[in-house]
């Protein structure tokens, strides 16, 4: 843009302006016309280094605004990944939490199968035991306590135990 005027302003060189175009050539006018012309060169010069500082600055201001966008699309990328690595961790604690979970109910569940196991056989040697007799002893000095036998399929209490502590 700045070059059309450039080059126009040359195409009036020193040797057109110094051209005589007539046989009256006066030196006041060349060097007027001179004057003129290297003002304009000046003027032209001044244009063309504020055009260039304009130029260069918007250019700083482009590259810094491109900086700063790939930047923040960067952090946005991060962001985005980091979001993406919060969700995969939340969902692996819930399974990790579902497993655990199941594992206790079935520590649970084989839990009561053995408790109902074992008091299926201790309802079975009561039973077995109810058929015969039993003997009761106690650590504790004969003299002081006399113990009967006693069987527990008969339904009185004073025929059952006969514990006398003296």
């Amino acid at each position: 843009m700045f070059w059309k005027y450039f080059t126009d302003a040359s195409a009036t060189s020193v040797a057109s302006v110094l051209a005589p175009s007539g046989p009256e050539v006066d030196s006041k006018v060349i060097d007027a016309k001179l004057e003129d012309q290297t003002k304009q060169q000046e003027v032209m010069i001044k244009i063309q280094d504020t055009q260039q500082t304009a130029i260069s600055l918007d250019s700083k201001q482009n590259f810094l605004n491109a900086r700063m966008q790939a930047t923040e699309l960067g952090l946005r990328n991060e962001l985005q990944e980091a979001r993406r690595e919060v969700v995969i961790v939340r969902k692996s604690i819930v399974e990790d939490k579902q497993s655990l979970e199941s594992h206790l109910d079935e520590g649970r569940r084989a839990k009561e199968h053995a408790r109902a196991q074992l008091n299926s056989r201790i309802r079975r040697s009561y039973k077995n035991a109810n058929r015969s007799l039993l003997v009761y002893s106690v650590p504790v000095n004969p003299a002081f306590v006399s113990i009967r036998l006693f069987s527990r399929s008969t339904r009185s209490v004073s025929d059952r135990v006969s514990c006398v502590i003296m």
